[in-house]
């Protein structure tokens, strides 16, 4: 699904102080063609600086500069046309995004690994159109809240809400638009929620997103040196809100009856089996989708590598 070459140094006290700094070189290719009729890449550049503000909070701005590239099946091409059904051949092509943005991190977790108490919040914005060709501001924020019971029941309520918006006259781009699924909502395929032309099974992202989690772990009673853990879960949300051009025909101006946006609610519930085994920290999931849309890609099982343990 992807194939990546990444550089990064950082210097934690650039300086002699208080003060990271680093720079990241990369080159990334993301196969879609499981899940829609275009693939994308992109290469750039970027420098960025973190400070902390207070003991339990911290700050970083960045600058990045990057080429990235649509490329569309050629196969849903239209003899004597640029243009594809869903309206894609306008994606397709080079673009160059020159972006500024900052990150802020309030941690109050007694752990960053395994918290039984405790909240976190994330925000983190990007402002695209210093230099470059692409214009938007992409703001993210993300927060999470822990309560431990006892040493095997925590319960965690996490989620995120992001919005991506085009200025200058701009239109999101297919490529800097959000895709949820997989491992960012449970139940559901990579990509799997929101937007979609109906007729080839594309996933067109969105501009907008909100999603939810509520956790609690529960006991094995199996013994620790197994390193077998789980949980119960549901996760809920929604994906959507595409530009106009985004939903019509490119040479007609009509809209495109085949291409879904609805900001419905989707909700999932399951059981997830953390297990640290000799390869790592892995986690399996067992899902059961609960509401969603009829054009959304569903899946009731999924092995990943677990993010902590």
């Amino acid at each position: 699904l992807r194939q990546q070459v990444n550089f990064s140094f950082t210097e934690p006290r650039f300086l002699g102080r208080d003060l990271r700094a680093g720079f990241d070189l990369y080159s990334y290719r993301y196969n879609f063609s499981d899940v829609a009729s275009y693939d994308t890449s992109s290469t750039g550049a970027g420098v960025r600086f973190g400070f902390p503000l207070t003991i339990n909070s911290s700050m970083s701005t960045r600058y990045t500069l990057r080429q990235d590239q649509v490329i569309v099946d050629a196969s849903l091409g239209v003899p004597g046309r640029e243009q594809v059904p869903t309206g894609l051949g306008q994606q397709r092509g080079s673009s160059v995004p020159s972006l500024g943005g900052y990150s802020f991190r309030l941690d109050r977790r007694n752990d960053p690994i395994r918290p039984t108490r405790g909240y976190y919040i994330d925000l983190v914005q990007d402002i695209a159109g210093i230099g470059g060709d692409v214009h938007y501001v992409r703001t993210e924020l993300d927060g999470g809240w822990y309560w431990g019971f006892t040493r095997d029941f925590v319960l965690s309520v996490t989620g995120g809400i992001g919005y991506n918006e085009g200025w200058n006259g701009d239109s999101i781009r297919i490529s800097d638009r959000f895709y949820k699924g997989g491992n960012t909502f449970r139940g559901f395929e990579n990509a799997g929620i929101g937007p979609r032309d109906t007729l080839y099974g594309d996933s067109l992202g969105g501009k907008f997103y909100a999603i939810g989690t509520i956790e609690m772990t529960v006991p094995t009673f199996l013994p620790e040196q197994y390193g077998i853990k789980a949980a119960v879960f549901t996760d809920f949300g929604t994906l959507g809100l595409l530009d106009r051009d985004a939903k019509v025909d490119p040479t007609t101006n009509l809209p495109l009856t085949t291409v879904r946006d609805d900001l419905g609610l989707r909700a999932s519930v399951g059981i997830s089996i953390f297990w640290k085994s000799p390869m790592g920290p892995l986690r399996f999931d067992l899902s059961q989708v609960l509401v969603r849309e009829d054009y959304d890609k569903t899946e009731t099982f999924r092995s990943s590598t677990a993010t902590r343990f």
